[in-house]
């Protein structure tokens, strides 16, 4: 696994390379894992001119990752990666805090931590231990505070 020092607006992060295969990138930062593709390869620099009126070098696309399993609009708490769910740490109706650990699913021999997007009830359980899911699946429902 490689690791590598990422810059964004201005802040660096530590990130892992997990996996890259048919374009997709799996890779973790600060413990949590996201998945993105590939847009379009990055570019080799162009030539610049000494003209005034030269057009900048064509500016590629990079990669645009997401968290799916957190949306605070959604009641939903989603699988970011395909895998197993290896252990389930919550019940129904059991209240639970931001950051808390719902459950945790085994991707690539690395075992991963769902945690709750913010606080709320399990309201359900969608998933059951050893049942594999597929990326964006939802896992567990959130109701409000009770």
């Amino acid at each position: 696994m490689k690791s590598y020092k990422v810059k964004v607006n201005g802040k660096e992060y530590d990130v892992k390379l997990i996996s890259r295969k048919d374009g997709e990138i799996v890779f973790s930062v600060g413990g949590n894992s996201y998945v993105t593709s590939i847009e379009s390869k990055v570019l080799p620099a162009q030539p610049t001119t000494t003209s005034a009126a030269a057009t900048p070098p064509p500016v590629s696309t990079f990669p645009t990752a997401s968290r799916k399993h957190e949306s605070s609009s959604s009641n939903h708490v989603k699988a970011p990666m395909p895998g197993v769910v290896a252990k389930i740490m919550t019940s129904v109706g059991q209240q639970i805090k931001l950051g808390e650990s719902l459950l945790t699913i085994e991707a690539m021999k690395m075992e991963n931590q769902i945690k709750a997007p913010k606080a709320g009830v399990v309201s359900q359980i969608l998933v059951k231990e050893s049942e594999e899911v597929q990326a964006n699946q939802p896992l567990i429902e959130l109701s409000a505070d009770a």
